[in-house]
């Protein structure tokens, strides 16, 4: 029972209150006692219908709930997109000296708003993709595409956290790999993201492995690293939407819980798969397959 819904469960309690009355009636009773037995019927025919009707309107509400708080998500991210953008711009601008000399303490200042800008940047863009696949509005498109152009075009944008860090970095793809059926940006998006997890969760000059295989009609890739890993209870919730664990050293670290989630709806919208491996002190494998498609042109 305690796998069933709330509605299944109740259904199985009358269903079981069915087979009782069918027992009473294969055995001789008094005509008023037949009539209870039928009013009893009827009581829980009644009380089916009612419990159908009560599931359809929660499931109605439930469905209204997503799409109303998808629209105040979308209108919102759309408000706050341009302040930002004008935000980002002027404080570059003035970290460039544009509006006349700025001093070492100035600098800081403003490098330390320019970091909470880029931090806000991405959480507008993971609620305004947790927006549309909510309402169903999220768009991809799928084509073949080489994996490895699209990690090239991934770690061009992480080079300079790798850099910084001092992290070994090792790719090993054959060449062999036949193109992925993806999205190109979404692709990119889910590289993105995995890489720089491992990059802000392992210490200064670790390894970070980059690895790729194909197994049965699909594509697999590996990010592995040697960080600080995860703890076996913060595994369970490492997919859901703003989870971050209580680990100091996680804590010490920006981030809103959400890049993970976005992941692996993006990944389960072009039809892969996605998981983790790991142990406390001893780093983490994140992984997902994709479609393969036949080799061929591949952007």
């Amino acid at each position: 029972m305690s796998d069933l819904s709330p509605h299944q469960a109740s259904e199985s309690i009358l269903s079981d209150l069915r087979a009782s009355l069918a027992s009473l009636e294969a055995i001789s009773l008094p005509a008023e006692a037949m009539e209870y037995v039928e009013s009893a019927y009827q009581s829980i025919d009644r009380l089916s219908s009612h419990l159908s009707s009560w599931e359809a309107r929660v499931e109605q509400t439930q469905q209204e709930s997503v799409l109303d708080r998808a629209r105040f998500i979308s209108i919102m991210t759309h408000e706050l997109r341009l302040p930002m953008t004008s935000i980002k711009g002027y404080t570059d601008l003035l970290r460039q000296g544009a509006a006349g000399p700025v001093n070492e303490q100035q600098l800081s200042f403003l490098t330390v708003i320019r970091n909470n800008i880029d931090r806000m940047t991405a959480l507008i863009s993971d609620l305004s993709d947790i927006a549309r696949m909510d309402s169903g509005r999220l768009k991809v498109e799928i084509l073949p595409l080489s994996l490895m152009n699209h990690l090239d075009k991934a770690l061009k944008e992480l080079h300079p956290i790798l850099q910084e860090k001092g992290h070994l970095l090792k790719v090993e793809i054959p060449e062999t790999i036949p193109p992925v059926l993806s999205d190109p940006n979404r692709l990119v998006q889910i590289l993105s993201n995995l890489i720089r997890n491992a990059c802000m969760y392992t210490p200064e000059n670790g390894l970070i492995r980059i690895q790729a295989a194909e197994d049965n009609g699909r594509v697999r890739l590996e990010v592995s690293d040697n960080g600080i890993g995860i703890k076996p209870g913060d595994l369970e919730r490492l997919f859901t939407p703003f989870f971050r664990s209580d680990d100091v050293v996680v804590r010490e670290q920006q981030g809103w819980g959400l890049g993970l989630y976005v992941v692996s709806r993006l990944v389960e919208a072009m039809g892969g798969n996605l998981g983790v491996k790991s142990e406390a002190g001893k780093g983490s494998t994140f992984w997902f397959t994709l479609p393969a498609a036949s080799v061929g042109s591949s952007p």
